[in-house]
């Protein structure tokens, strides 16, 4: 067409006749334009292709992502649940302090202090830290649900933060109670005394009941 175009244009320059020179001058040049466009075009219509594929890709991602958040924090619940129930059970102990520590009491300290060194944080964070810091956030088109995902990720931060600025020395203490680390022995240290008797020797008679009310 461009060459067809030219030789057209060589004629009439041959001829003298420049008007219709620059017709076919500006119909080139339009022809070019138009071309570009056409260009423009199928490029952003390949992007926009590109665009919704990551879409799908990184909200599929999320949502397996968000599936095992929801099953970590069943386990917490579930676990703080038994918690609950194991720590009643300790406050009875503390109630009478003439509690012989056997194995099952032992075993009930040892339960009472789950969640308490160490609260699960293992949620899945690469597919929001992968969009974001490549900017790639943009590419999910719905506004509230972008939003959602981005209020989702920081309240887990700000929570996970709260609890960790809860934690006592109330775990420690039971390790020492329980003495942890002869705990699977057939004969622990303080198996078999009275908890007044432990307390008293670990000097933590006044500090435990300060400490239970924080754990």
């Amino acid at each position: 067409m461009f060459t067809f175009l030219r030789k057209i244009r060589k004629s009439l320059i041959k001829r003298g006749n420049s008007r219709q020179y620059l017709v076919i001058a500006v119909g080139e040049i339009a022809l070019v334009v138009i071309g570009i466009l056409i260009a423009l075009q199928i490029n952003n219509w390949n992007q926009n292709r590109v665009n919704r594929q990551f879409e799908k890709d990184y909200l599929k991602r999320f949502v397996l992502d968000i599936e095992r958040d929801t099953s970590l924090i069943r386990f917490i619940e579930n676990g703080m649940e038994r918690k609950e129930g194991d720590l009643k059970v300790v406050k009875s102990y503390l109630d009478d302090r003439r509690t012989i520590l056997t194995d099952s009491e032992m075993q009930v300290l040892d339960r009472s202090h789950a969640f308490g060194s160490d609260l699960p944080n293992a949620r899945l964070t690469g597919t929001v830290q992968e969009i974001t810091s490549s900017g790639q956030l943009r590419l999910i088109r719905n506004t509230k649900l972008r939003n959602k995902i981005t209020n989702y990720y920081s309240f887990w931060d700000h929570t996970y933060y709260r609890i960790n600025n809860k934690r006592s020395d109330y775990p420690s203490l039971v390790l020492q109670i329980i003495d942890r680390e002869g705990v699977f022995d057939d004969d622990p240290i303080n198996k078999g005394k009275t908890l007044s008797e432990v307390l008293s020797e670990f000097e933590i008679e006044n500090v435990i009941e300060i400490i239970w009310m924080n754990c």
